[in-house]
C-alpha cells in the first residue's frame, strides 16, 4: 500500500513540475515580449505606409479638381490634419493538469495561451473652407513664390506657361469658363529666350530692402556669363518687355500692364486658374462634349509639349502615376510621362507656398495608454 502511495506522489510531483516549467517558459516569453516596446518598431514601416497613403490621396484630389474645373463643377478640398497610431498587446497563459492516483490512471497536463495585437490609428479630416482659404485659391500666387521656382532651377519656360498670365502686357493662354485664349505669340518667344538664358546660368533674383524698410524684388541678368554670339538673346528679350536697353536689373512688380522701362510686370496665376488651364489638357470622352456634359476639346496639336496629358478609358490603368474615377470614367497621369508628373507636382507645392489655410483649429484628442 505504501509502495502505492509511493508512486502516486511520484506521479504527482513530475506532472507538478511539468507544468510549473511549462508555464515558466511561457511567462519567460511573455515577459520578454512585454518588455520590447511596441511603438518604436512600427515607426520604420508605418512612417512609410502613411506617407505614401496621404501623397496619393493629395494627387488624386489634385487631378479630380482639375476633372470637376473641366466638367464645370465645383472643385472641394479636404486636408488630413494628423494621424494618432495607437497600439495595445494583450496575453494570457493557462496550465492545467489530471494527475492519475490508481494504478494505470492516465497523466495530462494541459497549457493555454492566447495572444492579441491592435492597431487603432485616429486620422483627422478637415474640409479646407472659409474666406481665407478661398482667397488663398483665387488670388495670385505671388510672382516672388513663381520666379524662386526658376532661381532653383525649374526651367523657366515650364514656369511661365505655368504660373504667369502676362508679363509686361504679354499674355500667356488661358481658359475661362471654357472659353480658351491662346497664348501670344510674343509670350511664347519670350518663354524660349529666357530658358536659353537660364540655361547659361545668366539670369537671377535678388531681394533688397528699401530706405522705407519695403522689400523688393529684382530681377536680373548676367552677361558676363555668356558667351558673346548668346547676348543677342538678352537684347531680344528686353525689346520685347520694352525694358531700359542700359542696365541689366529690373524691379519686378505685380501687375497686368506694362510700367516703366525699369520694371518688370508680372501678372502671376492663383491656384485655381493654374488648375482651370491644366483642365483643359485632359482627353474627355467624346460622349460627353455631346451631351454637353464637359467643355470642349482645345486644339492639342498645337502644343508638341503640353503641360498636362490625361488620358480616359472605361477601365482602370494599369501603370498610372495617379488614376481617379470620375463621372463614370477613369482618367489618369501615365507613369512614363514625367512632363504631367512634374506639372502636378508643382502645382501641389505652389498650393504649399500659398496662404489656404482655412484657420481651423486642430482637435485635441486624448490617446488611451493600452
Amino acid at each position: 500500500m505504501q509502495r502505492h502511495n509511493d508512486g502516486n506522489e511520484k506521479r504527482s510531483r513530475i506532472a507538478g513540475n511539468a507544468i510549473w516549467r511549462i508555464v515558466a517558459v511561457i511567462a519567460a516569453v511573455l515577459c520578454s515580449s512585454g518588455c520590447l516596446s511596441i511603438g518604436p518598431r512600427t515607426i520604420p514601416q508605418d512612417r512609410i505606409d502613411y506617407l505614401d497613403s496621404i501623397g496619393d490621396s493629395w494627387k488624386r484630389q489634385t487631378l479630380m479638381n482639375i476633372l470637376r474645373l473641366r466638367y464645370m463643377d465645383t472643385p472641394m478640398f479636404l486636408d488630413v490634419s494628423s494621424v494618432v497610431a495607437s497600439y495595445g498587446a494583450t496575453g494570457s497563459v493557462g496550465a492545467n493538469a489530471n494527475v492519475g492516483t490508481n494504478a494505470g490512471a492516465a497523466t495530462t497536463v494541459g497549457v493555454t495561451s492566447s495572444a492579441s495585437f491592435s492597431n487603432n490609428p485616429t486620422i483627422t479630416y478637415v474640409p479646407q473652407t472659409g474666406a481665407k482659404f478661398l482667397r488663398g485659391l483665387i488670388e495670385s500666387v505671388p510672382p516672388m513664390s513663381v520666379l524662386s521656382l526658376v532661381q532653383v532651377g525649374y526651367p523657366a519656360d515650364f514656369v511661365l506657361e505655368l504660373g504667369v498670365d502676362s508679363v509686361n502686357g504679354l499674355r500667356n493662354r488661358s481658359d475661362h469658363a471654357g472659353e480658351a485664349r491662346p497664348a501670344d505669340p510674343e509670350f511664347l518667344r519670350l518663354a524660349t529666350l529666357v530658358r536659353q538664358i537660364q540655361d547659361e546660368g545668366a539670369v537671377g533674383l535678388r531681394i533688397e530692402e528699401t530706405p522705407d524698410k519695403q522689400l523688393k524684388v529684382v530681377f536680373f541678368f548676367r552677361p558676363e556669363r555668356m558667351a558673346s554670339d548668346s547676348l543677342p538673346l538678352i537684347a531680344e528679350v528686353r525689346q520685347l518687355l520694352g525694358l531700359a536697353a542700359d542696365r541689366n536689373e529690373y524691379r519686378i512688380v505685380f501687375s497686368p500692364v506694362r510700367g516703366t522701362p525699369e520694371e518688370l510686370a508680372i501678372n502671376s496665376r492663383s491656384i485655381m486658374q493654374m488648375m482651370a488651364a491644366l483642365a483643359t489638357f485632359v482627353e474627355i470622352p467624346p460622349e460627353d462634349i455631346a451631351a454637353g456634359a464637359a467643355t470642349p476639346v482645345p486644339d492639342m496639336k498645337r502644343w508638341a509639349k503640353p503641360l498636362l496629358r490625361v488620358s480616359s478609358g472605361a477601365a482602370p490603368p494599369r501603370n498610372a502615376f495617379v488614376a481617379v474615377n470620375y463621372q463614370n470614367h477613369w482618367f489618369w497621369i501615365d507613369n512614363t510621362d514625367w512632363r504631367s508628373k512634374r506639372t502636378l507636382s508643382t502645382v501641389l507645392f505652389l498650393f504649399t507656398l500659398t496662404d489656404t489655410e482655412g484657420g481651423a483649429r486642430a482637435p485635441v484628442l486624448t490617446i488611451p495608454v493600452r
